[in-house]
């Protein structure tokens, strides 16, 4: 459409960061928005888009677009040969499922990822990462594992704003952003947008724990 004075309102923010509480205004009361300028709408920012991808691959652990890119942020060396062989190794356990559990509910990659941490004993003939997986990807895909299940175990009993404080210090993603960054204005926009988003998450708080543990596999 067009835009003018006769029918529309411009704002006018100080900070890129600043635009998200007006989006969500914006929605709540079903008004159309434009934003002008540089920058994109708040959910679609590279950074807030990497700190989300963690909750939601734990929220739906068959999100193939959060997982990719949950393993790359920051970068800990799981490339297109690492996806392929995690891959490889989620489908022989799909099949093993098949063959002997029809119609239990599968493993999600999410779950299969939290095996190459667990404690629990697997199985006979189970198939086992070694099987799947090379030495480095395996090395580097247990080590995101531990991490991921210290922040899924959290979750189980605590607030969206905890779990997300926790993804963003235990993930070290400040760091990363300070490196992918080309200079200290667009890193200080970055850690502003960061600072947003843990602030929008804090009306969560009394809806309590961040996940339910119904169904657990791993």
């Amino acid at each position: 459409g067009t835009y003018g004075p006769d029918n529309s309102v411009a704002f006018i923010y100080r900070t890129n960061a600043q635009s998200r509480a007006l989006e969500e205004a914006c929605v709540l009361h079903n008004l159309p928005y434009v934003i002008f300028g540089s920058a994109t709408s708040f959910y679609k920012r590279p950074e807030i888009k990497d700190c989300l991808s963690f909750l939601r691959w734990m929220y739906n652990g068959r999100d193939r677009s959060s997982m990719l890119r949950a393993m790359k942020t920051p970068s800990r060396g799981l490339g297109d040969v690492a996806v392929r062989e995690f891959d490889d190794y989620c489908t022989r356990i799909d099949e093993y499922f098949e063959v002997n559990h029809a119609g239990s509910p599968q493993p999600t990659p999410f779950d299969v990822l939290l095996l190459f941490s667990s404690q629990k004993p697997l199985s006979e003939g189970f198939p086992l990462p070694s099987e799947s997986l090379s030495t480095r990807p395996l090395k580097l895909l247990t080590a995101f594992s531990v991490q991921m299940r210290f922040i899924r175990d959290m979750a189980y009993t605590s607030s969206v704003e905890r779990v997300l404080a926790l993804i963003i210090e235990t993930l070290e993603l400040i760091p990363h952003f300070d490196k992918i960054s080309k200079s200290k204005a667009e890193f200080e926009e970055r850690q502003a947008n960061v600072r947003e988003l843990r602030k929008a998450s804090e009306r969560y708080t009394k809806s309590g724990a961040c996940l339910s543990n119904d169904g657990v596999i791993a």
